[in-house]
């Protein structure tokens, strides 16, 4: 509903950025689990359009993949979000295991 206001919104004193919440957005376009729906796609971009036009930082998620962070940029945003930071503490105790088996060999229990 709020995407054809879009202008309107953005020139609300002490807006300082806008960030688009993708899933968010689609489920509320009646496409949950569907962000990258055309329509909720189009609609992303009318908000980044429509942020650029007026000077006003905007940012989106894009996932820990850079293929979508290189896209969103190419689409116009200032920032992306690449994820919570469990999930990058996750991904590094994983990588620092991985390592540590590559280094050690399989660790055996000696009674």
């Amino acid at each position: 509903d709020a995407i054809p206001e879009i202008h309107e919104i953005i020139k609300v004193p002490g807006l300082t950025g806008v960030f688009i919440g993708s899933n968010d957005l689609a489920a509320s376009m009646g496409r949950a689990g569907e962000p990258g729906h055309s329509d909720v796609s189009d609609s992303v971009q009318k908000i980044i359009d429509a942020c650029r036009s007026h000077g006003l930082p905007v940012g989106i998620g894009g996932g820990p993949v850079a293929e979508n962070v290189v896209r969103r940029i190419g689409q116009g945003v200032n920032f992306v979000m690449t994820g919570p930071d469990f999930l990058f503490l996750s991904h590094s105790i994983r990588q620092i295991t991985r390592q540590l088996k590559d280094q050690t060999g399989p660790v055996t229990h000696k009674p």
